[in-house]
């Protein structure tokens, strides 16, 4: 890793505004269970404008991964499971060889380097396939009975999976999305 001072204070404040847009959209699922997956999707690709922005302003190696993993750290003192911690090194280090492999495309291998980097919130649902009752224990402790049943129906092993693949993809439109307002808005802007 070879960075600057100024690559961590990025770090800290583009990792500051993806928690905030994360958490902020992610709490509409507390309404009803059927948003989970869908606030999960739509905040995937509105925080590729984030991360693309991210990268724009450091390009140095190992800073995605630092980023995916302070996100891992800071929800899991916010009471995600630790499989997140787990997840997030996993698709940052995931997301760091997709974008070192940018000779032929950068613009492409940022965006597809968003879409492994956005794996790291995996860690959020796959308790509900390893620990799944523990974890519906859990959702009835905090939103009540009602809400947990709901949830433990939508949310079976095969949803969680293809929730899982969703955020692959929208990692992929969160990258495209990103990369667009970069070029319209933020170059201009003198942003990045």
């Amino acid at each position: 890793m070879n960075f600057r001072a100024g690559d961590l204070v990025s770090l800290g404040v583009f990792t500051a505004v993806y928690l905030v847009l994360y958490f902020a959209i992610n709490m509409l699922a507390s309404l009803t269970p059927l948003l989970q997956p869908i606030t999960s999707f739509v905040t995937i690709v509105i925080c590729g404008i984030v991360f693309m922005l991210f990268r724009a302003r450091v390009r140095s190696t190992g800073m995605v991964a630092l980023m995916a993993l302070l996100l891992g750290t800071l929800t899991l003192l916010l009471g995600h499971h630790p499989i997140t911690l787990a997840t997030a090194l996993v698709a940052g280090v995931a997301a760091e060889i997709a974008i070192a492999a940018k000779r032929a495309a950068p613009a492409a291998s940022d965006v597809l380097g968003y879409a492994f980097f956005s794996l790291w919130s995996a860690g959020a649902v796959l308790p509900l396939i390893f620990l799944r009752e523990d974890t519906i224990a859990q959702v009835r402790t905090q939103m009540g009975s009602a809400y947990a049943g709901s949830f433990a129906g939508l949310m079976t092993p095969g949803v969680v999976l293809t929730v899982v693949a969703s955020y692959f993809v929208a990692g992929l439109l969160g990258g495209l999305l990103g990369r667009r307002m970069l070029a319209k808005h933020f170059v201009q802007a003198g942003l990045a």
